[in-house]
């Protein structure tokens, strides 16, 4: 007997002649459809997308007009908003939502929450809108998570850590060896080396210092 298997079609047959761009938009944690609560634009178009059976949003041909990017207002959800660059079928654009401070953890996801402070001095200004990211050690190498946050208003963040079935890395008292690395106005600075226990959503009570962390 033949084996059974799925077979992935992101865009239906009956529409393929008439798609213009089509969009994937995932949960940047678990990787599943997000179905709900999003409103998803793409600046140049008149018409507004379509779901397919897919879950993809689509886009059907518009003479003349051609689209800029791919908007995700995820203001209404417990993800940040979310764009990509349009490209052409039979490919798509695909969307991983990142978490904000106060994103529901499923059970096993590996995460940090914190804050970002500018200075352990003087007044408490939180960092906002600062690229955070965790990155994972590999011997002596270090390897950044696929997916980034953003910093809130007050400095918060919630940082996703996922490792592929091949990553090994290296372990240390209280669970595997990670850093925090943060973006900010085109500057890249690390944490210290600190543990993180896989499978487990950590928070860190002390805020991270900006003008403390690696150049």
């Amino acid at each position: 007997m033949p084996s059974r298997f799925d077979v992935f079609m992101p865009l239906e047959i009956g529409f393929e002649r008439r798609v213009q761009l089509a969009a994937e938009i995932v949960d940047g944690v678990t990787l599943l459809p997000v179905r709900g609560g999003i409103v998803v634009t793409a600046p140049g178009m008149l018409r507004r997308p379509v779901r397919n059976a897919s879950g993809f949003y689509v886009w059907l041909e518009e003479a003349g007009r051609q689209a800029e990017e791919i908007r995700v207002d995820a203001s209404r959800t417990p993800y940040q908003d979310g764009r990509a660059d349009p490209v052409l079928p039979p490919d798509h654009s695909r969307i991983e939502l990142a978490p904000r401070a106060g994103y529901p953890f499923p059970q096993g996801a590996t995460a940090l929450r914190g804050t970002i402070r500018a200075s352990g001095f003087g007044p408490p200004e939180a960092v906002a809108d600062a690229t955070v990211r965790l990155q994972w050690a590999r011997d002596l190498d270090w390897v950044d998570s696929p997916l980034a946050s953003t910093s809130d208003a007050s400095g918060g963040f919630a940082a996703v850590l996922r490792l592929d079935a091949m990553a090994e890395p290296r372990p240390i008292a209280g669970g595997i060896a990670v850093r925090l690395r943060v973006t900010r106005g085109g500057v890249t600075r690390t944490s210290a080396e600190r543990p993180l226990r896989q499978g487990a959503v950590s928070t860190e009570t002390t805020p991270f210092i900006w003008d403390e962390l690696h150049s």
